[in-house]
């Protein structure tokens, strides 16, 4: 019913993916979304719903669009495709900052996923779509392109500091994984392009756990 309305107004969906249990969906609920400043902005540009991801309709929809952690907002486009999504709570202006961003098309969700799934292998675009699938926790996806990525670069350029959030990364870089592999075998490399106690500090952190 949402989508069809955005099609006859021209605007998103917005959704609203919470549970019963979880505090900071509460706080957004009780806390954000009643200030007027935040009424005016998401009814002025969406049309809004919330849907609680443990009944009725939820579950499927967690299923559809990938929604693991709480509370996680979507923005559709009138086709119900995804154009943005952000993960995680906040107070109402840093909130709508965050909004306003992934309204703008190059920093959307969903545009970064249609360039690289157009064929996009720009070093730096993927540098920046492994940071955007992180911080969504799309961690399969994320690990995936960070495996293209590393493919492409040459031995010099995995030990530089440009690339150290892949190994930093307790998601792509744990024990078992490629990456930490590459990152035992070639530590004096990586300690001489970023010094000793960062890089012991990571392999530290992944043998406590």
């Amino acid at each position: 019913e949402a989508l069809e309305q955005v099609k006859a107004q021209g605007k998103m969906v917005f959704v609203d993916c919470y549970t019963t249990w979880c505090g900071p969906c509460k706080m957004m609920t009780e806390e954000v979304f009643p200030q007027k400043e935040a009424g005016d902005f998401f009814n002025a540009h969406f049309v809004n719903v919330k849907f609680d991801m443990e009944k009725g309709e939820g579950p499927a929809l967690a299923k559809r669009y990938g929604i693991r952690a709480f509370p996680t907002f979507l923005i559709l486009r009138p086709d119900g495709s995804v154009y943005h999504k952000l993960l995680g709570s906040g107070e109402a202006d840093a909130f709508l900052r965050r909004v306003q961003e992934g309204m703008v098309e190059e920093n959307s969700t969903g545009y970064l996923d249609r360039l690289y799934e157009e064929g996009n292998r720009d070093k730096a675009f993927l540098s920046r779509y492994i940071q955007s699938l992180l911080s969504i926790y799309e961690e399969n996806k994320a690990k995936e392109v960070s495996a293209v990525l590393l493919g492409l670069l040459d031995e010099s350029e995995k030990v530089d500091s440009s690339y150290w959030f892949i190994f930093e990364s307790p998601a792509l870089t744990k024990k078992g994984t490629d990456h930490f592999k590459y990152l035992v075998d070639h530590r004096e490399e990586f300690i001489r392009s970023l010094g000793k106690t960062k890089v012991d500090n990571k392999l530290y952190a992944v043998y406590y756990n």
